[in-house]
């Protein structure tokens, strides 16, 4: 795949920069000024931050960062969208989608003998078409064309020889090999120095799956208990993960402790002014929250920080018990997480653990 990603899209977006081995337009008028590129990165930055990191990470540092992946997700799903109206002629952008098609049907996870089929008429016609609008059929202009273009004319064989893409390539084999060229270290012997490396990690694994030595061969930033050295749970609370930064003397404002007090008070069956005077003047403040073996939200606090291309990951959805008519039926909402404040309740104004299931005060 990295035919289409680390050169045919790269390949693109240079011509369309006009920044591709000196070549200019020629007859054609493909080019997109500076000033809208600039546009289009600052719209990819701002869009990405509502997307779940589950579909792709971060692409707000532009295309001087972009990983495989990154030019994947991109020119995908964003280009067909960001590119339209940008060229001065729409059989670019026209040509742009035909190539996106292309790769959604490549990484498909099955595929017919007659989808294959269809797919190389799609290949053909769209290299005929790439050659016509930036080969141009000029001598002068042959560097447009390098070996990869025409490499696409061979993908439909290789599905019908070797099966989908998945099959063959993946993000998984290239984190494996990453490891291994890390730990290489000789240079006299480097051939017996990763055998040594495949072996002893082999090694290693069967251990850890016939004694469960998962916890002592864990990596050393991880706990023992599954914790990193930036995350802390209370004891009563084991679903629940706190996460650095942590602002250890905070003190919520007015409208905060209005908003932990009617909480409380409603909770546990008190008056405001019981609860009120109770509360702590300064608490502790989180940034972020997981929830063991799931995923974890920021709060928007922390985010405030941040720059502008970074990733909103303070939303969230939850489900709540709503009565409707007599019957309690669960409601989907969606909000956004402020903050992670932690509130201790003293044992005089009543036995939160009790209500909460917990032994805890807080």
């Amino acid at each position: 795949m990295h035919i289409f990603f680390e050169n045919i899209i790269r390949i693109l977006v240079n011509l369309w920069s006009g920044k591709f081995k000196n070549l200019d337009v020629g007859t054609e008028d493909y080019e997109i000024p500076v000033n809208v590129w600039d546009e289009i990165w600052r719209e990819t930055a701002e869009g990405m931050r509502d997307i779940p990191a589950d579909f792709i990470r971060s692409m707000g540092n532009g295309p001087g960062s972009f990983t495989v992946e990154a030019w994947c997700f991109w020119f995908t799903y964003l280009a067909p969208i960001l590119l339209k109206g940008r060229f001065n002629h729409p059989k670019y952008h026209q040509h742009l989608c035909n190539f996106s098609d292309i790769i959604k049907t490549c990484i498909n996870f099955t595929l017919t003998h007659a989808q294959i089929e269809t797919l190389r008429d799609h290949i053909i016609t769209w290299v005929e078409t790439y050659e016509r609008f930036y080969y141009q059929y000029a001598e002068e202009r042959l560097s447009a064309c390098p070996l990869v273009i025409h490499g696409l004319l061979y993908v439909p064989d290789d599905i019908l020889f070797c099966g989908p893409s998945w099959t063959t390539w993946t993000f998984w084999m290239e984190r494996y090999c990453g490891f291994l060229k890390r730990a290489l270290s000789s240079k006299t012997s480097p051939w017996a120095n990763l055998n040594n490396i495949v072996l002893h990690r082999a090694y290693l694994e069967q251990l850890e799956a016939l004694y469960d030595l998962t916890d002592e061969l864990a990596s050393p930033n991880q706990r023992t208990n599954g914790l990193s050295s930036s995350e802390f749970q209370y004891e009563h609370y084991p679903q629940t993960i706190l996460r650095l930064p942590c602002q250890k003397t905070y003190a919520p404002d007015v409208s905060l402790r209005r908003k932990i007090t009617v909480y409380f008070a409603a909770l546990l069956g008190k008056t405001i002014r019981e609860i009120e005077p109770q509360l702590p003047e300064v608490t502790a403040r989180w940034g972020k929250v997981r929830i063991v073996d799931g995923d974890s939200i920021a709060s928007a606090w922390v985010l405030a920080r941040r720059n502008e291309a970074a990733r909103n990951t303070s939303v969230t959805r939850y489900v709540i018990q709503v009565n409707k008519s007599g019957s309690w039926i669960p409601q989907t909402c969606y909000g956004r997480l402020d903050e992670i404040v932690i509130c201790k309740i003293p044992p005089e104004i009543g036995n939160y653990g009790e209500i909460s299931g917990t032994k805890s005060d807080y």
